[in-house]
């Protein structure tokens, strides 16, 4: 969970103080899907389960929830106030978080419910980000803090563009932390709000197959999957992933031969998954999404991984980390599982161990 660059917003919040009660409109910032990039955006915004609409110059735009990153709420100032609030996330993330952790404390019962929102959501995404900055030590209690700030915020408002983003963070640290079982529970919330697009549901379901993989809850997973498969919204990216954790599953959990593994005389040597990796490999190649390329990598790392094949699966990771960032899930599992792979193949870069490398990399993608 990386923290936001906040300087532009900054400079022009502050020479436009004047206006701010009078006329401005709101701002919107999302990600780009095909540049990965941060952008912005001011209109009239409209929120909705899906996203947000953004009205601006007579024409409508919608920005799908996946993509948003932050609204500010012109009508909100100065609850939190947008020059406030841009001043505090311009600061250390634990300033932020305790300028949203006050906010919270003081909005009256009859506030907005808007306003509750908004700084409910920015105190629960600061959160995440001072857990993401803690050292190892600090890190797993921390996390833990955050996740269930989020899980809460998502049953809380269980209609609002802002619970994907945050249950899917919540999903990401329950994951690194092991919480297979909760971050399983915050994506099953999510797949079943009443009013959500068919497409991000099912983006939810395709994610916790992809947390019950990781988890080796194998028949879980594919017993999901069957459940994606028939819908009928299912289709462009979304397909694509299907297929991808469709062959994975041919070959999940993997299975022994009669010899010894060369790298662990104790272990037996995995039968070599070559149809499932050619079929994946396939899949990967005749998906034009970003994101389904990213989530075909990472389950080609984890199947390679499974039958103990070191460097392809160290190929399949660094490719996600480099070349297919696009999707946050995959990005972290891809550093956390290039970081144990070094710690059991003991590689280094002149005098540093790998491994560390990958750890230390690990705030920069959460």
């Amino acid at each position: 969970m990386p923290r936001r660059a906040f300087a532009v917003c900054l400079l022009l919040a502050v020479t436009a103080v004047p206006a701010l009660a009078q006329g401005q409109r709101d701002r919107v910032y999302f990600r780009d899907r095909a540049t990965g990039k941060e952008e912005t955006t001011d209109g009239d915004v409209t929120d909705t389960p899906a996203g947000v609409k953004v009205s601006a110059g007579g024409k409508d735009r919608l920005i799908p929830a996946m993509d948003l990153i932050r609204v500010d709420y012109a009508a909100l100032d100065p609850l939190p106030g947008r020059v406030a609030s841009v001043q505090a996330e311009s600061r250390a993330p634990a300033d932020a978080l305790k300028f949203y952790s006050d906010t919270a404390k003081a909005l009256q019962a009859n506030a907005p419910e808007k306003a509750k929102r908004t700084t409910a959501f920015r105190e629960a995404y600061w959160t995440g980000v001072v857990a993401a900055n803690k050292d190892e030590k600090e890190f797993a209690a921390e996390a833990k803090k955050a996740a269930d700030k989020m899980a809460a915020f998502v049953k809380a408002y269980a209609k609002s563009w802002e619970q994907w983003q945050v249950a899917r963070s919540a999903a990401r640290l329950y994951g690194e932390l092991g919480d297979w079982t909760a971050a399983d529970a915050v994506l099953k919330d999510l797949g079943s709000v009443a009013d959500g697009p068919a497409e991000l549901k099912l983006d939810a379901k395709l994610a916790r197959v992809g947390y019950m993989l990781r988890a080796g809850k194998y028949a879980d997973g594919n017993s999901l999957l069957a459940e994606v498969e028939g819908d009928a919204a299912l289709t462009g990216g979304l397909k694509d992933r299907v297929a991808v954790y469709k062959a994975a599953f041919t070959v999940l959990p993997p299975k022994d031969t009669a010899e010894a593994d060369p790298l662990d005389p104790q272990q037996k040597k995995k039968v070599n998954p070559t149809t499932a990796v050619a079929a994946i490999e396939k899949a990967i190649a005749a998906s034009k999404d970003p994101v389904a390329r990213a989530v075909g990598y990472g389950v080609l790392g984890e199947v390679q991984l499974a039958h103990r094949q070191f460097r392809p699966a160290t190929w399949s990771f660094c490719t996600v980390d480099a070349v297919y960032p696009q999707d946050a899930d995959e990005r972290l599992f891809a550093v956390l599982r290039l970081a144990k792979i070094f710690a059991i193949t003991g590689d280094k870069e002149g005098d540093k161990n790998r491994a560390e490398q990958y750890r230390e990399r690990l705030p920069k993608v959460r």
